[in-house]
């Protein structure tokens, strides 16, 4: 039988029912359905944004070698190119043939001649020719020398950190499963993990990871589709959550260069924990109103579901705890990844830098207004490797090499597909709903 007076026994459940992703609707036209072609209208201008925002931020590095003299809060970039270590403090420079010093000022015209071939040196000795002409060295590698003198050994380093970040977010949902009543063995809380990694790079900015893993986990618990969904989205608040919370521990440590982050870092945590622990006092909520206001939303019935769903974690603090706790030592993975890959690119930092700009920038790049936050994440690479006195070339290159990494990690969810189950779990996937 088929339709909707078919029997619950013969019918598969729509991940459609508020109680997970909605997908495309039997005998409907996808190509005129309107819902469809909005959210593709939406995912195309994330796109064309993300485009946009790589574009900008590659004029904002430079492509080529440049020698910086620094003169007080001014900084005249003379274009060359590096001969030798450009993470030494002693490199030779030959000033580009083509480079245009006008306002440099007469003596410093004719020290930086073009094509003039000089041995400068940066650090806390002067060098001589700087003092000269009234300031300090610096130079900045361009983004192809920055790829190019890359150290493959961190690649394999932070690949391998990254595979034990995705292990800690496995654990972590796996267990919240289980709160959830929905069992299932650890091995396939991976499978479903990786899967939605793979199609998250395959179809990007149309199913994001977790829409695909709600959509799978809620088949697998056709009687438990509420709180199958509901683990996917604690699962990424709490993740969340304990981003900010690393990140606030460290920004409240670091050095003055990091203040200006504290308070809206401090403002996100604050919102999401008083928010969540508003949300899970039963007292307050009735003192509120919530679940008469519930009662009257469209789809009430749905949304209640989901409701009870929430609150089912909110009685199992120590739990709760764990998840957190396993959130920190995924992020810490994490940080640690993009070290390494800073590292390879000769960036000097301390980690517990680290520890401050990855999570603000994961933080950032989660709001979902490019797809994988690309463009997004650059920017703010850039931005708080300036902050910090680093080269934000580095950091650009930084932030492009963790994501290719964690594609390269995503794209191994694909082996699941040659398991059993995994030709059906493709033709569920092709049918889910554009995220928009």
């Amino acid at each position: 039988m088929s339709g909707p007076e078919a029997p619950a026994r013969d019918r598969q459940p729509s991940p459609g029912d508020a109680d997970g992703p909605r997908a495309a609707e039997p005998g409907r036209d996808p190509g005129r359905d309107p819902g469809r072609t909005r959210a593709r209208l939406v995912n195309l201008a994330k796109l064309v944004l993300a485009i946009a925002l790589l574009a900008f931020v590659g004029t904002l590095v430079p492509w080529t070698d440049v020698l910086l003299l620094k003169r007080g809060d001014a900084v005249l970039e003379v274009p060359g190119t590096i001969d030798g270590d450009w993470k030494e403090d002693a490199v030779g420079f030959r000033v580009a043939a083509d480079a245009a010093l006008e306002d440099a000022g007469a003596e410093a015209r004719e020290a930086l001649a073009p094509g003039t071939v000089l041995a400068v040196t940066r650090g806390e000795e002067p060098d001589p020719l700087a003092a000269s002409l009234g300031g300090s060295f610096d130079w900045r590698p361009g983004m192809p020398r920055v790829f190019r003198e890359l150290d493959p050994s961190g690649l394999a380093v932070a690949i391998g950190l990254f595979l034990c970040a995705v292990i800690t977010v496995v654990t972590r949902w796996w267990r919240l499963l289980a709160i959830a009543d929905c069992r299932t063995n650890w091995f396939n809380a991976l499978r479903l993990t990786f899967l939605g990694l793979f199609f998250n790079i395959v179809f990007p900015g149309l199913t994001g990871g977790d829409v695909v893993k709600a959509v799978l986990v809620v088949r697998e618990n056709p009687s438990r589709r509420a709180d199958a969904l509901m683990s996917v989205i604690v699962d990424r608040l709490i993740g969340l959550l304990a981003l900010a919370l690393l990140a606030g521990v460290m920004l409240l440590f670091l050095g003055d260069e990091f203040a200006q982050l504290r308070l809206p870092v401090a403002v996100f945590l604050a919102i999401g924990i008083v928010g969540g622990a508003v949300y899970s006092h039963r007292g307050l909520r009735r003192r509120v109103g919530f679940d008469a206001l519930l009662a009257r939303l469209p789809m009430g019935e749905r949304v209640r579901k989901l409701d009870e769903a929430f609150l089912v974690y909110s009685r199992r603090p120590g739990e709760l705890g764990l998840a957190a706790a396993l959130s920190i030592v995924n992020h810490l993975c994490f940080a640690s990844a993009v070290f390494a890959l800073g590292r390879a690119f000769g960036d000097a930092q301390p980690f517990s830098n680290y520890l401050a700009i990855v999570p603000v920038a994961n933080i950032v790049s989660s709001i979902p207004i490019a797809p994988g936050g690309w463009g997004v994440g650059e920017a703010m690479y850039r931005s708080l490797f300036l902050l910090v006195g680093a080269d934000p070339t580095v950091g650009v290159a930084v932030s492009i090499t963790q994501r290719l990494c964690v594609m390269v990690v995503g794209l191994a969810g694909g082996l699941f597909l040659l398991l059993p189950g995994g030709r059906v779990n493709l033709e569920e996937i092709q049918e889910i709903e554009p995220a928009g």
